[in-house]
């Protein structure tokens, strides 16, 4: 049985196929629950660009962002990505009546249940307002988020530039630099993570071309990666964040260390904590531990 939602696109059409008895309605709420979240896999991408302004703000024009230029450009990005999956929504909705036609292009040996059966499945393609509003919005968003983000990085590049060029000292020249690195590896890996799923759906429903679903399934996963990078990369990127990194077991082992001193010696509780801590060897002579 198939494991969770997967995604496949046949004959210009995108699938999102559910490993449940297609005859169940608990399947046509998971594939629904799981092409809503596939469709919105941009949001990611789109907020991607949204530190990358905020830097621009205020390292270049130095200003300060207010909670309502926050909450503003926050509720930009979720609006968009609403607006874009509605439309795949849409479109698979209106699919739903040509499911048995649907499932002639899908590949019965890689999807087929232990017992023949197909699973449930829903589909956007380009036959359809939905499947073009989607395709076309998808492609609008996520086109200007990437230059926005180019344009930015351009933008705070310059600005370097100019600090470098200042009476600033070297630690707070170094810092805005590795500051700067950070939003930028980001902003890629936002690109990279969270637009490639969205585009190889686009793109190959526009070329009316398909590939492997084995592939389609691996770029699909691409985004949950996101929450796991962009702390690496605040870690990884600023010296203070990857100090107190590194430090975090020497840190652990005091607090350790003065545990232990505030118990008691000749407890049981003293021997457990302390037992690990030292080294046994065995005498030369008779064998003993000493």
């Amino acid at each position: 049985m198939i494991s969770g939602a997967q995604t496949d696109l046949q004959g210009g059409i995108f699938f999102m196929v559910d490993g449940y008895d297609r005859r169940d309605m608990s399947s046509y709420v998971n594939t629904m629950f799981g092409f809503f979240w596939t469709s919105s896999i941009g949001f990611a991408s789109l907020y991607g660009s949204l530190p990358m302004y905020f830097r621009y703000v205020t390292f270049c024009k130095e200003e300060t962002v207010s909670t309502f230029r926050i909450f503003s450009w926050i509720s930009l990005v979720v609006v968009t990505a609403v607006w874009n999956c509605t439309w795949a929504l849409h479109s698979a909705f209106d699919n739903l009546q040509r499911h048995d036609e649907l499932a002639e292009l899908l590949d019965h040996d890689f999807w087929s249940l232990p017992d023949g059966e197909l699973p449930f499945f829903s589909g956007v393609s380009l036959t359809n307002l939905g499947g073009l509003m989607f395709a076309l919005s998808c492609t609008i968003s996520f086109s200007v988020s990437t230059s926005l983000g180019i344009y930015l990085v351009m933008k705070i590049r310059a600005k370097l530039e100019e600090v470098s060029k200042s009476a600033l000292s070297d630690k707070t020249k170094r810092l805005q630099t590795q500051m700067n690195r950070m939003i930028i590896f980001q902003l890629f890996i936002a690109t990279v993570l969270g637009q490639l799923p969205v585009f190889l759906v686009a793109g190959q429903m526009i070329f009316q071309t398909h590939f492997p679903p084995s592939l389609t399934i691996v770029v699909g996963c691409m985004d949950p990666l996101l929450p796991v990078v962009n702390p690496l990369a605040d870690i990884f990127f600023v010296d203070a964040y990857r100090r107190q990194l590194f430090a975090l077991p020497r840190q652990i082992w005091s607090k350790h260390s003065k545990a232990i001193n505030h118990i008691p010696k000749s407890t049981f509780f003293f021997t457990i904590f302390t037992k690990w801590e030292r080294t046994d060897t065995v005498g030369p002579d008779n064998g003993t531990f000493s």
